[in-house]
């Protein structure tokens, strides 16, 4: 299998030694004070796996080296995983995590409290959103009372719980009155849970998922623009990329967002008023450029220029668009499980969780397009997309590429004038359908040993780099007797490269060899957990369609480490 050189060295090895701190150590996950209790919850804008949680003590929007941190499980949970049924049916028991052992790997998943703290903030960041299957950007977070929370109660962090950690109780008392009519602590409310009948009505859970997006999607495509402003002229944002910087620039929008609640002024009102949100974009940037001149104080080696304020009135008319397009798209109820017939003529069934995704989906690929500052033709593109039936129902399928689409919305030739047909993924193939010798696999590793196939796959062994450049990831999985699984979904790995100069050297010389774990989420994306000296870092695994040199849609793999976003092609 060959690879477009140079990628190795920045996919796999680079970046992740380069994000080393970033992530959660095996020796620091879920550790505390002598006597700290633990905090359960889930990350939902949709569910967040492998998101970096951590108990921000000080408040300061940032992972700092002594505050207890843990990753969500694929399912998006951490500390307690409640009982339910995998994809085939099987029950699945629930699990605490913090009762395994240390070494466990999925102790990892274990958030611990301080002790001495009666209310913590949580902060959920980074990870795989699993109804897009796209890196999460932003900050989930939630205010927790530790007396009161108990381990089998999760906790459920959104972008409501993130608004409402930054209220005074008037401006709680507020919003409860005039955006919701549920009656119940929403810090307790899945609106994502389908499953669960007797949660709520229709009805509200489409006022809490309007609601949520809107203000998540809202408050990320405005950080992401004001961060690109500030980072001029350097290479990456500040916000979550620069070492000393806050996790994530998000915070300082819904901080200027609660602000602005009043007696008479609720969140809708706002998302609805131009001179409004260009008065919340400004308060953010203001409070941005006040965390920035602060590093600089710091840090005097390495001081940023600021640069002048952005004109702030296209930004608060693109987010009030996004605001009105959340609102259109979840107008009206969801539809009830059904099925219909792929341009591969396979039958799809769904789901109203399915249909929900769907939904999600359209109004991700619109935020990111303003999050990112692409043509304002895209951006109308995929603005009027959102409520096309046929682009709607080819987002329900299993086998759509949401990274894929993003991408051909801003190609060179295509801006402007994708379809609904553009975003139609039938013929996209699995993991299961690139992996394997002869067909012999049903899952995601093979059989071990055969023939290399047409896609360069031995066995359970990829290999990636040119012939003598390469780098092998054997997936492992066993059983409870220790003989190999050959049809599995999750177990270790290990990645081992034949270089053995510059970053791929360890100290005696040899190649470095890094450990892991590896699952499958469904048949088109993976979740790796690689450990680099310690650190623990979740990498996204998907097969994609991209361009070749020629300008023709290729099959390739997408892998996301931490944000850094790199496309092989076979």
């Amino acid at each position: 299998m060959k690879f477009k050189q140079n990628i190795l060295s920045l996919s796999v090895y680079s970046a992740v030694l380069a994000l080393m701190g970033c992530g959660v150590t095996s020796q620091d996950n879920g550790t505390g004070e002598a006597g700290a209790g633990a905090i359960s919850g889930v990350a939902i804008d949709g569910y967040v796996a492998r998101a970096v949680v951590y108990v921000d003590t000080n408040q300061n929007n940032k992972l700092d080296v002594w505050e207890t941190r843990a990753l969500t499980d694929s399912r998006g949970y951490f500390t307690y995983s409640p009982a339910y049924e995998d994809k085939n049916g099987n029950a699945v028991a629930a699990v605490n995590y913090c009762e395994l052992a240390t070494d466990h790997a999925d102790y990892t998943y274990c958030l611990k409290i301080p002790a001495g703290y009666d209310e913590v903030m949580v902060r959920m960041t980074q990870g795989l959103d699993l109804t897009t299957l796209d890196p999460f950007t932003g900050t989930l977070s939630m205010m927790v009372s530790s007396n009161e929370s108990t381990i089998d109660q999760v906790m459920v962090g959104t972008p409501i719980t993130g608004l409402l950690a930054e209220m005074t109780t008037e401006q709680k008392t507020n919003f409860y009155a005039t955006e919701t009519d549920v009656d119940v602590d929403l810090a307790k409310l899945d609106f994502l849970d389908f499953k669960t009948a007797d949660l709520m009505t229709e009805a509200d859970r489409l006022v809490l998922l309007r609601l949520a997006l809107k203000i998540h999607k809202v408050a990320d495509s405005i950080a992401g623009i004001l961060d690109a402003n500030l980072a001029q002229g350097t290479d990456d944002n500040l916000f979550g990329i620069k070492e000393g910087m806050p996790t994530d620039a998000s915070i300082y929008v819904y901080r200027a967002m609660a602000n602005e609640i009043t007696a008479t002024t609720g969140v809708s009102a706002f998302l609805e008023d131009q001179t409004i949100m260009e008065r919340v974009i400004s308060n953010a940037w203001i409070a941005m450029k006040t965390v920035v001149n602060d590093y600089n104080i710091k840090n005097p080696s390495d001081v940023y220029t600021i640069p002048s304020d952005p004109d702030f009135t296209p930004i608060a008319t693109d987010s009030l668009r996004l605001a009105v397009v959340v609102g259109s798209v979840f107008g009206t109820s969801l539809t009830a499980a059904g099925s219909y017939t792929d341009t591969d003529g396979e039958v799809q069934d769904y789901t109203l969780a399915d249909d929900a995704k769907a939904r999600i989906r359209a109004i991700d690929i619109m935020a990111s397009l303003i999050r990112s500052g692409a043509d304002a033709a895209a951006i109308t593109n995929a603005e009027t997309l959102a409520s096309d039936a046929t682009y709607l129902t080819n987002l329900k399928s299993p086998k759509t590429d949401v990274t894929g689409l993003k991408a051909k919305f801003v190609a060179t030739g295509n801006v402007g004038n994708i379809t609904a047909a553009d975003a139609n993924y039938d013929s996209r193939q699995s993991f299961a359908e690139l992996f394997g010798d002869s067909g012999s696999v049903s899952g995601l590793t093979g059989a071990g040993g055969g023939d290399v196939n047409e896609d360069g796959f031995a066995g359970n062994t990829l290999e990636m780099g040119e012939s003598g450049d390469s780098v092998g990831i054997s997936f492992v999985s066993v059983d409870e007797n220790g003989d190999t699984v050959t049809d599995a979904t999750s177990g270790t790995m290990t990645i081992d490269a034949s270089i053995a100069d510059g970053d791929f050297a360890s100290e005696s010389g040899e190649p470095l060899e890094l450990e892991g774990t590896w699952e499958q989420i469904d048949e088109y994306t993976m979740l790796m957990n690689v450990e680099v000296a310690g650190v623990i870092e979740p990498v996204i695994v998907k097969p994609t369609v991209t361009k070749d040199d020629e300008g023709n849609d290729v099959a390739a793999y997408y892998f996301d480490l931490g944000g850094e976003q790199q496309i092989w092609i076979p």
